[in-house]
């Protein structure tokens, strides 16, 4: 937000004020200084000059020798510029005077003629060149102002003034304009504020709007107010340069004097307005409507803009002629002959604009001011104040009338606060009336009751609403710097890591002890990269991907649902650069679609594995079984089980399951895949369920007593289809082993000459042991007899010879 000293002073007492102690003291009161440019600082001997007499100079081709009067004397003045002429005003340097950039200005000998001064460009006055024609930046400025020959230029051109940017916060709907920025100013330095009267006699104007004009509002929602006045155009030529300079201090440029009025006057107030050709409405109706699907319009922009059932626009009746709160359409502007002028100062709700906005991407003044919100109440104070410069200006007639259309006026909040809960929260110690005073410095309305402040607040002031903001108020006011130090004092407390956090720690250890190294993935993918993993589009990691509004890229448009779209690169950046091996982890959270009912969508932590070199699927498979183990997971509960996932090996590849829940998946990448990727050709991957082993993990080690007696080891071979996976083998004789079998190992799977086709030889080892004696041989051989009748019966196991 700019606002320049020269505009503040309209409003506000600032006699006597230098830059530095103004900012010092408004960021110290909440609105922070951003920068301070005093713009004319340099400048010095720059008088208004009339050109008399131009004639060509007889030693050089571009130059022409201009006879200027300056108001005490005519100096003859040589220039290269194009766009002189007799009777022009523009400013002149004297000899001796100072450009921008510290430049001296003297007496020089052009081709054989004495040039006395220069006449100025906008450029070397240090003027905001980057909002102006070029033909403006390449000629000397031209004063368009009639205005005393010989009078100091700076005045006239904006050049005497201090251009101040405050860097405000989004709630501070109220300070984005100049007469919110005068009213934080009075605050601070307890000074009157005086806000421009507005008087328009009705008996002045012609006509009556009613017979040309009605206004209907359709969504009273998306706009509480609409207000329109009409005038007659009677010369609309460039605006005053004191409200050009103004309009250019703030970042707009001036283009003519009825959209500068409307500039104007959103700068001042904080309220947009938009200036319509009435000839060009071709109707006598405003309607403020919800747009249809795809309904385009052309901006003032000249860019067509394709439009939702989500936006408000403004229409004739029929076609619209404006977005709500962003821009006018190209259909209806303001020309040089525009004989009729509507006026349109309306309230769109900031939720309807800033969607628009940010849906057509597209942001401009009036838009980032509807975002922050804006009180109502300004719709009819802007109207009547554009009116009343147009009026005053000579540009307009006004005709009778003015139409508004307010659905509801909003209340004023009351809010009450005690004043001793103030000193408490904010660490002063002030008297209550001393708070209310304060208080009203701001334009609130405040009764004293006891030690209670009863507090009506104005509407523009949005953004107050608890005690808290009230406290707020009363410390920035009294002063940051005048709050005394404390020492914080509470209860110390033990930092430390969450049971969680130190479970992630741990898998995490265990996996950098085998020599993996940790990687880190964007969270974001494409449609492309998951059909890469030879997935349908129907899979679940296709089907419950979350698409972004406003994405990055293309290759960045969905948010994750898998890790594998990550871990696979970086396994194939590292192979092709030749690294022989390598092992990698990534733990981080994927993103699916929620239920139909669900607000938001359902993040789930998640584990990836990553191997390839010298190793096997079983070697996965064992570090995912030590993972298991460090989370407490009972190894009883877990089974691996054939899966049928697109992505991988239909041979080689597993389903994790604890305690009869998925959890995961391991296996070797499928051969298109690898090739798609071009990784190695035996790459194998895993994926783990971080919040599901979490939950299943009993989070203890629980000690146990070493036994005191030995245990027995038994070995057995059995002759099984090889179809059947060992790990169902070994659930059998664990499920039918009783309390004394405590372990269950693998060691030997044969197929080969002796072994018939079709069958494999498996060999596990058993190991029993009690607590409290030592196993007797009919014990042992009871347990033994029940497992090799269930493995005969469930699995069809032969037990081989020895």
């Amino acid at each position: 937000m700019h606002v320049t000293f020269n505009w503040l002073k309209d409003y506000v007492d600032m006699e006597g004020m230098s830059p530095k102690e103004y900012s010092d003291r408004m960021t110290m009161s909440g609105s922070k200084v951003e920068s301070v440019v005093d713009v004319g600082k340099e400048i010095s001997k720059v008088v208004v000059g009339r050109i008399l007499k131009v004639e060509p100079h007889p030693q050089a081709d571009k130059l022409v020798i201009c006879q200027v009067d300056v108001g005490d004397k005519e100096l003859t003045i040589v220039t290269g510029a194009k766009n002189v002429a007799p009777a022009q005003l523009i400013p002149v340097a004297l000899p001796g005077a100072t450009l921008i950039g510290g430049m001296k200005i003297g007496v020089t000998d052009l081709r054989g003629v004495e040039s006395s001064g220069m006449m100025c460009s906008a450029g070397e006055l240090g003027m905001n060149t980057s909002l102006m024609s070029k033909e403006e930046i390449d000629g000397i400025y031209i004063i368009t102002d009639e205005v005393p020959v010989g009078t100091d230029a700076k005045p006239i051109l904006g050049l005497d003034d201090v251009v101040v940017e405050f860097e405000l916060t989004a709630n501070r709907s109220d300070c984005q304009s100049v007469i919110g920025m005068a009213r934080e100013t009075a605050a601070t330095f307890d000074e009157h504020l005086v806000l421009p009267v507005v008087e328009i006699s009705e008996n002045d104007g012609t006509g009556s709007i009613q017979d040309l004009l009605s206004v209907e509002v359709d969504d009273p929602q998306g706009c509480p107010r609409y207000t329109a006045r009409m005038m007659n155009v009677v010369q609309n030529g460039p605006s005053p340069l004191w409200m050009q300079h103004r309009l250019l201090h703030c970042g707009i440029r001036p283009i003519n004097a009825i959209v500068d009025v409307t500039n104007y006057v959103m700068l001042e107030t904080g309220q947009p307005l938009h200036a319509f050709d009435y000839d060009k409405l071709g109707s006598k109706t405003i309607l403020v409507r919800n747009a249809t699907e795809g309904e385009p319009v052309v901006t003032l922009d000249g860019n067509k803009r394709i439009l939702s059932n989500q936006d408000l626009v403004i229409t004739n009746g029929i076609e619209p002629v404006a977005i709500a709160g962003v821009m006018g359409g190209e259909n209806s502007d303001i020309e040089d002959t525009t004989s009729k002028i509507v006026i349109e100062s309306a309230n769109f709700d900031k939720n309807y604009v800033r969607n628009t906005s940010k849906r057509l991407n597209f942001r401009t003044d009036s838009s980032s001011k509807f975002e922050k919100g804006i009180d109502p109440e300004l719709a009819g104070f802007a109207a009547d104040r554009a009116a009343q410069l147009l009026l005053d200006m000579g540009v307009c007639q006004l005709i009778k009338g003015k139409l508004d259309v307010y659905t509801e006026a909003p209340s004023k909040r009351r809010i009450v606060v005690d004043g001793p809960w103030v000193n408490r929260f904010v660490g002063i110690d002030l008297e209550i009336d001393k708070m209310a005073s304060l208080l009203e410095r701001l334009d609130l309305d405040v009764e004293v009751q006891g030690n209670d402040l009863m507090i009506e607040v104005p509407t523009f002031r949005q953004d107050l609403e608890i005690k808290e903001d009230i406290a707020e108020e009363i410390a920035r006011l009294y002063g940051y710097n005048n709050i005394p130090n404390t020492i914080i004092s509470g209860t110390a407390t033990e930092g430390g890591r969450t049971k969680r956090q130190r479970f992630e720690l741990d898998l995490k250890q265990v996996l950098t002890d085998k020599n993996f190294y940790e990687i880190l993935t964007y969270s974001f993918t494409s449609e492309n990269k998951l059909m890469d993993l030879n997935i349908g589009s129907d899979h679940s990691w296709m089907a419950d991907a979350i698409p972004l509004l406003n994405p990055l890229g293309e290759e960045n448009r969905l948010m994750r649902t898998t890790l594998f779209a990550g871990l696979l690169p970086v396994i194939s950046h590292n192979f092709n650069r030749n690294i022989p091996e390598g092992s990698f982890y990534e733990t981080a959270v994927v993103y699916e679609k929620g239920s139909s009912n669900a607000k938001l969508p359902v993040e789930t932590k998640k584990m990836s594995l990553g191997m390839y070199g010298e190793t096997t699927f079983f070697d996965l498979k064992g570090i995912v079984e030590m993972l298991l183990e460090k989370s407490r997971i009972s190894m009883q509960s877990v089974s691996f089980e054939k899966g049928d996932h697109p992505m991988f090996h239909p041979n080689r590849h597993a389903l994790v399951h604890v305690n009869g829940k998925e959890i995961g998946i391991i296996g070797e990448v499928h051969p298109k895949v690898v090739k798609t990727y071009d990784l190695p050709k035996r790459t194998y991957v895993g994926e783990l369920d971080l919040d599901v082993l979490f939950e299943n993990g009993t989070g203890e080690i629980r000690f146990e007593e070493l036994p005191k007696y030995p245990g027995v080891h038994r070995d057995l071979a059995f002759l099984a289809d090889e179809g059947i996976p060992a790990g169902d083998i070994a659930k059998v004789i664990s499920d039918n082993g009783g309390t004394l079998l405590k372990e269950v190992e693998l060691f030997d799977v044969y197929q080969g000459a002796q072994i018939q086709s079709g069958k494999k030889s498996i060999a596990y080892s058993l190991y029993f042991q009690a607590t409290d004696r030592t196993l007797t041989e009919p014990e042992i051989k009871e347990q033994m007899d029940r497992i090799l009748e269930a493995c005969q019966e469930e699995l069809g196991l032969v037990l081989r010879d020895a």
